[in-house]
């Protein structure tokens, strides 16, 4: 089964003059083609989040995006593993387990560029009106499940979730 995501990998406590990181991302670019490595470094500033895609060009906004290039599921856990043993020892091993339990349930493994990408390219504008938004649906009433956890209301919990990746959901007002 294919993930809408594709592959992409999450390299803790390294930077872009790491030698390792440097012949990483060689073979990686050797192996999938010019152009299709893309990088940024991690929310923590300590590290660095790679994903294999193509740039894309919304033909009516002219808006650039990543495409993720999909990939089967097992093909991103095999590379994931690869990169988290010798020679590179690089992927995030807390990752590296939830995406293998997520693969287990059938659920979308790699997603760490399409929901960072939300908040983490957000100017700082945006994010706020992101927050503010959040804060009226709030105060009308709507209620936000994190995971499997029980309904919540608190605006910072909820946004740690979507800077987090995990799951939210929304929930309308009761109307009596």
């Amino acid at each position: 089964m294919s993930s809408p995501n594709g592959l992409s990998f999450d390299w803790d406590d390294v930077g872009l003059e790491d030698k390792t990181v440097q012949k990483a991302l060689s073979w990686l670019n050797f192996n999938f083609g010019q152009g299709s490595v893309w990088y940024r470094t991690s929310s923590s500033g300590d590290g660095l989040h790679v994903l294999i895609g193509r740039m894309r060009i919304d033909p009516q906004t002219l808006d650039r995006f990543i495409e993720p290039i999909p990939m089967d599921v097992e093909k991103q856990i095999n590379y994931r593993k690869q990169f988290s043993a010798d020679p590179w020892n690089l992927e995030c091993q807390g990752r590296f387990i939830s995406d293998s339990a997520r693969k287990s349930g059938g659920r979308n493994t790699s997603r760490i560029f399409i929901v960072k990408n939300v908040i983490m390219s957000f100017p700082e504008p945006e994010y706020r009106w992101l927050k503010m938004m959040f804060e009226y649906k709030i105060l009308a009433g709507y209620t936000y499940q994190i995971e499997e956890g029980l309904p919540t209301v608190d605006l910072e919990e909820i946004m740690d979730a979507i800077k987090n990746n995990l799951r939210l959901q929304e929930f309308s007002p009761k109307k009596y």
